[in-house]
This record gives C-alpha cells, sequence and structure tokens, in this order.
C-alpha cells in the first residue's frame, strides 16, 4: 500500500479512511492472492518449494539417523547386559546344582536367580522395543530418502 505499518493498522482499525490509491493497491493484492491454480503449478515458485522441501527433508534424514545411531547403541547396550546376566545367570543355576551348598547359600542363589531371570525379562522387552523402534525408523528414513532423490 505504500504506507507505514501505524498507517496501515490506523486503516485497519477505522480511524483514517482509505484513499483511492489504497484501495488499488489492495485490489492487485487480493488478485494476486485469489488463484484458481494450486500454488505448486506457478512455474515460479516451484523452484522455491522444492529448495525450502529439500531443505526440510535433509534435516529429517540428519534427525532420524542420529535416532537411529542412539537406538543402536543403546540396543549394544542392553545386548551387553543381558550377556553379563545370562552368565550370572547360569553361574546361580550351577551352583545350586552343587551338593556343598548350606541352606543360607541356597536360599541366596534362588533369590538371585530370580531377580536375574526378572531383569532378563525386562531386558528382553527393553531389547524388542528399541528393536520395533530401530525398523521403524529405518521404514522413515527410507521414506525420506526416496522423497529426496524426487
Amino acid at each position: 500500500m505504500e504506507t507505514s505499518i501505524d498507517h496501515a493498522k490506523s486503516l485497519a482499525t477505522g480511524r483514517r479512511s482509505f484513499e483511492l490509491k489504497h484501495i488499488q493497491t489492495l485490489i492487485k493484492l487480493d488478485q494476486a492472492l485469489e488463484l484458481d491454480q494450486p500454488l505448486e503449478s506457478l512455474s515460479h515458485s516451484n523452484p522455491e518449494i522444492n529448495s525450502e522441501t529439500r531443505e526440510i527433508i535433509k534435516k529429517e534424514i540428519l534427525k532420524i539417523e542420529k535416532s537411529i545411531r542412539s537406538t543402536k547403541e543403546k540396543l549394544e547396550s542392553i545386548e551387553s547386559k543381558r550377556s553379563m546376566m545370562r552368565r550370572a545367570f547360569h553361574a546361580c543355576f550351577t551352583s545350586l546344582e552343587g551338593k556343598e551348598l548350606t541352606e543360607k547359600e541356597k536360599k541366596w542363589f534362588t533369590l538371585n536367580k530370580t531377580h536375574l531371570k526378572d531383569k532378563l525379562s525386562d531386558l528382553t522387552y527393553e531389547d524388542l522395543r528399541l528393536r520395533a523402534k530401530l525398523s521403524g525408523l529405518e521404514a522413515e528414513l527410507h521414506e525420506f530418502q526416496l522423497n529426496d532423490h524426487l
């Protein structure tokens, strides 16, 4: 409208009246905004839309790759914990088979074996959850990579 922001605000609130040059400018703007065709079909808007879309896709790809790396690290950590707990569980199991244990030692090994069994089941659940998350992230990454190549 070739006026200051304050002047436009006072026009909008009705404190000032429109002049002919303001109305003509607003009519041109209104005509430009009322398009029958979608924005993507306009030739001059495609490069900007495509570059903006590509930037967003690249940022999402980087986020997903970072999330995949951290999920894989968590899986490796859980696998190492599970390995240690399996060894401890096996040690408890073989110790309980020994004949030279006192009642107090048998009770301790039994409680420890039960505790390790519960922890192993929790870690197994966490492992399955992370594997499902990882497979979903990899599918999402694949989808974004396909969109990036288009």
